[in-house]
């Protein structure tokens, strides 16, 4: 591939648009060869961004001739903690055209495009916090030029098999098809449990897995038998990760002293996939949260992950030590699945 490179005269960064939307998924299609589990498409960055209940932020790289070479991606998550309502953005879909030149030196458009991105969002008011799961690249560049700063290195639990542990029987598991406002008054009601936590509401939900483009999603309900109150809820699907597919349990909510739902709710999802013939089932969480220990207690192992957590405060409640103690997260609030 013929190496080409473009002067900063020549440049435009500017904040990216719907009308951007094909023009970014034929860039991230270019870069990263497809995506054998998502069509990127302009319905893809629709959904993606436009769609998100808390908005979408994005810069672009643009060359003389009106052609987009680079594209900083974020994705805003209406997040509370301790009370007040702040906005975290993960940091995501940086691409830049494989015909440019690109690395550390000068800087290159990719380090330009993330200082720009950090320099326009960065900024208590539109985003108060700033996350991702880089790759090692990645890390290297944001932690020299984005000051990243690493929260952990993220853990993942694993376990293989049915769960040993009994079902309680005033404990009801259904599937869900679609998602009503019970979500949300489980959300607000478990407000005061997790210190810090993602607008999980019936909305965000909505977006997030059942409007997602071919949704892959399955969502596990547990209620109680007596006034069908919602206790608990699971989001999982089958995917490809560590080379290995897997059930892999996306999202989880519940009251971490309600032992009955959680207990039930866990034993379904891990009985559905050892039906499947996919006994593995693999959940990401932060490790100071009361279910990475609950999970362990339900023969979930303890093993390494390829990511690292980061993220990049701009306001002081939330500096770092808050947010590795208190900020509840699975892999709904990423992109990755």
């Amino acid at each position: 591939m013929t190496k080409r490179t473009v002067t900063k005269a020549e440049l435009l960064l500017r904040r990216s648009n719907p009308a951007d939307a094909s023009a970014i998924a034929d860039l991230m299609t270019t870069t990263f060869g497809g995506d054998d589990t998502q069509k990127l498409d302009a319905a893809w960055w629709r959904w993606k961004y436009g769609s998100n209940p808390a908005g979408f932020q994005g810069l672009v790289a643009q060359d003389a001739d009106g052609h987009l070479i680079g594209h900083f991606g974020g994705i805003p998550l209406s997040v509370r903690a301790d009370n007040e309502l702040f906005t975290f953005a993960q940091s995501c879909d940086t691409c830049i055209d494989p015909a440019m030149r690109r690395g550390l030196r000068n800087p290159g458009l990719f380090v330009r495009l993330a200082q720009a991105y950090t320099s326009t969002y960065g900024i208590p008011g539109v985003n108060d916090v700033m996350f991702g799961f880089p790759n090692r690249r990645a890390y290297r560049i944001g932690n020299r030029y984005s000051d990243y700063w690493m929260l952990r290195q993220q853990w993942q639990l694993v376990s293989e098999g049915e769960s040993s542990e009994p079902t309680d029987t005033s404990i009801q598991i259904h599937e869900a098809t679609s998602l009503d406002e019970d979500v949300t008054a489980l959300w607000e009601r478990l407000l005061p449990r997790y210190r810090c936590l993602t607008r999980r509401d019936a909305r965000f939900l909505r977006w997030r897995f059942l409007d997602a483009p071919d949704s892959p999603y399955r969502i596990t309900l547990a209620r109680s038998k007596t006034d069908h109150t919602l206790r608990a809820y699971a989001v999982h699907r089958l995917a490809r990760l560590n080379d290995n597919d897997v059930g892999v349990l996306v999202d989880w909510l519940c009251d971490p002293t309600d032992q009955a739902a959680a207990r039930s709710l866990q034993a379904a999802v891990r009985e559905r996939y050892t039906r499947l013939g996919r006994s593995m089932v693999v959940f990401l969480c932060s490790t100071s949260s009361p279910w990475f220990g609950a999970f362990q207690d339900w023969g979930f192992r303890v093993r390494p992950s390829h990511y690292v957590m980061t993220a990049r405060p701009f306001v002081p409640q939330l500096e770092p030590h808050f947010l590795r103690e208190h900020w509840y997260y699975t892999l709904a609030d990423f992109d990755i699945l």
